[in-house]
Order: C-alpha cells, then structure tokens, then sequence
C-alpha cells in the first residue's frame, strides 16, 4: 500500500516550541526500519499557502510499537504546523509508507556516532531505541545541539538510558550560557569534543541530522578529520 489514512489520537508538548503527534494504526499493519521517514498529507487543512499540504517527518519510536506512529516537530508560523496543530482529535490525515536509508549498520564491531540538532534527534532516538530493544551489541555515542535545555526534546529519555545501557554515551551541548546548573557540554559539536568520548574516530560510522547547515559543518569537519565520506549518513531538516 502507498499510503495509509490514519486518525490523530493524541499530541504533547515535549519541549519548548516542540511537539508529538501520534496516529493509531487500529488493526492495520504499517512497516518501517528504525531512522526512516514518512510523507505525512493534510486532507482539508483550515490553512494553506504555496508550500502545500504535505511535509516529510521521522518516526521517533521503535518499530516494535506496532499500535501507533509518533512524529515530533518543530512548531512554526507555518500554514502546515498551524494546520496540524489545530487538528481535532480522530482527524485523519494520509501517511505515505516508510522510505529513507538512515538505520542503522549491521557491525557491530564499529561504534555508531550520532551528531543531532534540534529537532533533527528524531530518527536516532527511533534507531537508539530500537537498538536497546534488540540488545544491540553496537557502541552508541549522542551528540544532540541545542540552544537551551528547554528547547531540548526527549532529553529525559536519553538521560535514563545513558544510565540504563552501559554502551550509550549521551552528550547533549547548549549553546546558551543561561543554564548555569548544566553539568553536560557547552559550545557547538566541534572535533575535539567528538574525540573526547569515540576514542578511534576512524573506527565508526557517522549519523548526521538536523538544520541544513548543521549538517554541511558536520559533514565538512569530519572530512577534514579524515573520515571517508562512505562511513557518513545524513539528513537534513528545514524549518518549515
């Protein structure tokens, strides 16, 4: 099936400016590999403009929870968010099938670097969770960039896991000197703080996603570090 109609049944707040929207799947069956992606419709929105009613959103949970979808994003000024997040509950809306190739390699032998902004955590926490769910055997490593501790999502989750799961190494950075009892990184992801915590750079694979400029420094850094361009994933995540 190309596309799949599916109620809303439930949205949060999960961070400042940030939110959840999860669909029920019912008694259908949808399939998806932890870090893909799905095109999500509007049908009938009470706002439009000429950027249309359809955007491209990560699924942010493992694909073992077959109940629901959940999706995280952003809220902007824009006909879109302000279309979904007005949505009354039960409003069906057209999910495409699951597309994308940024899951997770099958060595485990080398370790998986993840380096996030914002919003662009959505695909490696669906990857990272799924990962525990297996009992990967992978060394997972998080950087997640934010501007404030308030800004940051799912920033409890991944702080109980580091706790949990001796094999993830969370490292979250604020570039917002205001949160004076913040007892993580500060400053941008640069190549001595990735080195700091992956011992032999050389050794992993590399996951970027977050705004389009974030990623192209991420990407730049690690070639100038020597990583061949064959070990680096990528996705970028406009503000619309």
């Amino acid at each position: 099936m190309d596309h799949y109609l599916l109620p809303l049944v439930s949205r949060e707040n999960i961070a400042e400016g940030t939110m959840t929207f999860s669909f029920d799947l019912g008694s259908g069956e949808y399939s998806f590999r932890a870090g893909q992606h799905a095109e999500l419709t509007l049908l009938d929105p009470p706002h439009t403009d000429a950027k249309g009613n359809l955007r491209v959103f990560s699924f942010t949970h493992s694909p073992k929870n077959t109940r629901s979808l959940f999706f995280a994003t952003r809220m902007r000024d824009s006909a879109f968010k302000k279309s979904l997040a007005e949505l009354l509950l039960g409003t069906k809306v057209k999910v495409s099938r699951a597309m994308g190739n940024m899951t997770l390699h099958k060595d485990d032998a080398k370790p998986a670097v993840f380096l996030a902004g914002g919003i662009g955590i959505t695909p490696m926490r669906s990857i990272i969770e799924w990962a525990f769910e297996e009992s990967s055997r992978h060394q997972l490593f998080l950087f997640h960039a934010n501007r404030t501790i308030r800004s940051m999502p799912f920033f409890n989750d991944f702080e109980q896991w580091a706790r949990s799961h001796e094999r993830f190494t969370f490292i979250p950075t604020l570039s917002d000197e205001g949160d004076q009892e913040w007892h993580y990184e500060r400053g941008r992801v640069d190549h001595a703080m990735i080195a700091k915590y992956v011992e032999d750079m050389s050794s992993a694979i590399y996951y970027l996603a977050g705004p389009p400029p974030m990623v192209a420094t991420m990407w730049q850094l690690l070639v100038d570090a020597g990583i061949s361009e064959d070990v680096i994933k990528s996705e970028e995540f406009g503000g619309y």
